[in-house]
């Protein structure tokens, strides 16, 4: 687990405080985007239940998802690199600044390779439209009134 994974510390010094202040800022963004994509997205399609039940599936571009097309992997990603600068260490800040490499090999090898099969030229404007991870510049304005405001 990222939070206490043990490795030397990061040196201590003027700039300590604001680690601190990052991680806590990363960690509680990661867990807003979380909730915000549950209620958004449903439960049951977070969970994965869209494999079992195929024909039920749909895209949804709409609310966090008009903003990051994978709000979940993004709130996991924030959520990992605040607990990596709480923790504190080299290995940790390593594993937690290597997590959005891992996600996007795994959504480019796999996720989404399935998604564009199912919903065609449809996935792939959404896919040229909206980014992964992080918000465009011109889109950080609405993405705190969406954390913020849910609307």
């Amino acid at each position: 687990h990222i939070a206490y994974m043990p490795g030397p510390a990061l040196p201590l010094g003027w700039w300590s405080p604001g680690v601190v202040t990052f991680g806590w800022y990363f960690c509680v963004v990661g867990f807003v985007i979380w909730a915000r994509a549950i209620f958004a997205f449903g439960f049951d399609n977070l969970a994965l239940l869209y494999v079992y039940y195929p024909a039920d599936g749909r895209l949804v571009d709409t609310a966090i998802y008009g903003i990051l097309r994978h709000p979940t992997y993004a709130a996991v990603i924030r959520f990992g690199l605040g607990m990596a600068l709480l923790n504190g260490n080299w290995f940790a800040l390593a594993f937690g600044l290597f997590m959005p490499l891992g996600m996007t090999f795994w959504l480019r090898l796999v996720e989404e390779k399935e998604l564009i099969e199912r919903f065609g030229a449809g996935y792939t404007d959404y896919r040229k439209r909206v980014p992964a991870f992080w918000p465009r510049l011109g889109a950080y304005g609405k993405f705190w009134k969406f954390l913020i405001s849910g609307k």
